[in-house]
């Protein structure tokens, strides 16, 4: 329970439900928010009906109304007739909604029809409301003073997160209007004037508000805005039309980035008042996708001059090379059971490649660990050990350059900073190029799986759902 919710927030089931011993009348709220997938949970659980014996349910609105096309939509469309029967709603008893983005003003009677099908309502053309595109204009921007890449990339994450809090808060805070005002002089990014302009306004101008006085005639801001207008732009090629006159060196590049962050978040932030748009529009696509796998530098020296030591870097992208050190990248692969790592290689011609060097012919696989599999198992006492485990597989130290792949005795580059020690997975037979059964926990591939030893990838939807 939330002790700061409203007296007339429903907080919990329980309160919908209610509870006949206690006395306790089912509470059902006057606003439900939820999905198609829980409002049919909703209607088949028994203990949930208290939410629909005594609704009064009046509106019924549904956000992203385009994405219900095709057998979505129909699977939705007879979920809301079984709302509405469960309900007892007569047609045209419900005030029904349905809100979308993606709408244009081209074909009014097509979106009724649509409307129609999906909540089994009458809708007319004229039911049909377009949005109106303001302009924000750009004029005032003139009499604004210039502003330095160095000025906005001088914003600290600090201060960034401070605001980003602030303005969803939705309340004024001195103490943070003083820091703001101070640092933004400080930087070059408004003037003194303007400092003293908003320090005049009475007590209860909030942060979104302040922060459009104080960048509303921005030259920076307006420029990027008036150029987004034309259509989208890259970060890369935004800050250079920003504050590089159309190009950038690139050592310049970076700086730029940073800045053009920098200005899009005040922008988004700065409102006049919270019915308006942003100064700065903004709306953030992620992109995701699956790793290919891990690959990693071995090279204990590749950060040497950076004062730091061990394996270097990892890589969730396909490489033969560490492009700070030149050295090589093996893949990693992993237990699926315990998760032991271990280095895959695969061996040709006494070379030790990775599968891609191999090309079709991947055979010679090789298994490495950077311990040997006495060290391994005392890793983690919790795992089950098989007494007979180190009787069938062993480790044999394996001296590899990383340089030209050669095990070290077969190097000829000699170059002792290039080197680093493995030990190959081997059984009694040899190598080991099939891992059936991981050495660390005994774990066995299943019946249809040819190893306990994969890729460290995730199927393609992973990144979405986590997202």
């Amino acid at each position: 329970m939330n002790p700061q919710a409203p007296a007339n927030e429903v907080v919990s089931r329980e309160m919908i439900w209610g509870d006949e011993k206690k006395g306790q009348p089912p509470a059902p709220p006057q606003i439900l928010i939820t999905n198609y997938a829980m409002l049919e949970h909703l209607l088949i659980r028994p203990q949930d009906s208290p939410l629909f014996d005594s609704s009064q349910l009046r509106f019924l609105c549904l956000d992203e109304a385009h994405t219900y096309s095709g057998a979505q939509g129909i699977e939705v469309s007879m979920l809301l007739r079984r709302l509405k029967h469960r309900l007892g709603s007569q047609p045209g008893a419900l005030r029904c909604i349905a809100t979308s983005a993606t709408l244009t003003e081209n074909d009014r009677a097509a979106a009724a029809t649509f409307a129609r099908g999906l909540f089994g309502e009458e809708f007319s053309a004229e039911d049909v409301i377009f949005g109106t595109l303001t302009e924000l204009g750009d004029e005032d921007s003139k009499s604004g003073s210039p502003t330095s890449v160095e000025a906005w990339q001088g914003i600290s994450d600090e201060l960034l997160e401070k605001l980003r809090m602030g303005v969803a808060a939705a309340r004024t805070d001195r103490r943070l209007i003083d820091e703001l005002l101070t640092g933004f002089e400080a930087l070059g990014l408004v003037s003194g004037a303007q400092v003293e302009e908003v320090r005049s306004l009475p007590e209860g101008a909030d942060i979104a508000r302040i922060l459009w006085l104080l960048f509303r005639h921005n030259p920076e801001i307006a420029g990027l805005r008036s150029r987004l207008r034309e259509g989208t732009i890259e970060l890369r090629r935004a800050g250079a039309v920003v504050f590089g006159d159309g190009g950038a060196l690139p050592e310049d590049e970076q700086r730029f980035n940073e800045a053009v962050c920098r200005m899009v978040e005040i922008g988004a932030l700065a409102r006049e008042a919270p019915e308006m748009a942003a100064l700065l529009p903004a709306r953030y696509h992620l992109f995701a996708r699956s790793p290919q796998g891990a690959w990693i530098c071995l090279n204990p020296r590749c950060h040497e001059d950076e004062g730091r030591d061990g394996w270097s870097n990892l890589f969730l992208e396909k490489g033969e090379s560490c492009p700070k050190c030149k050295c090589a990248l093996y893949e990693l692969v992993a237990c699926r059971e315990c998760g032991q790592p271990y280095v895959q290689a695969f061996e040709k011609n006494d070379l030790l490649h990775t599968e891609s060097g191999v090309g079709d012919q991947a055979t010679g696989r090789r298994y490495f660990t950077w311990r040997p599999l006495s060290d391994t198992f005392e890793l983690d006492g919790e795992v089950e050990q098989d007494v007979n485990a180190e009787a069938s597989t062993e480790t044999s130290q394996v001296s590899v350059c990383l340089k030209c792949r050669q095990q070290r005795d077969r190097c000829e580059c000699r170059r002792e900073r290039c080197a680093v020690d493995l030990y190959r997975v081997d059984s009694k037979k040899g190598p080991i190029e099939r891992m059936t059964t991981c050495p660390r926990c005994q774990s066995r591939a299943g019946s249809g799986s040819k190893e306990i030893v994969t890729p460290i990838t995730v199927y393609n939807n992973a990144p979405l759902a986590i997202l």
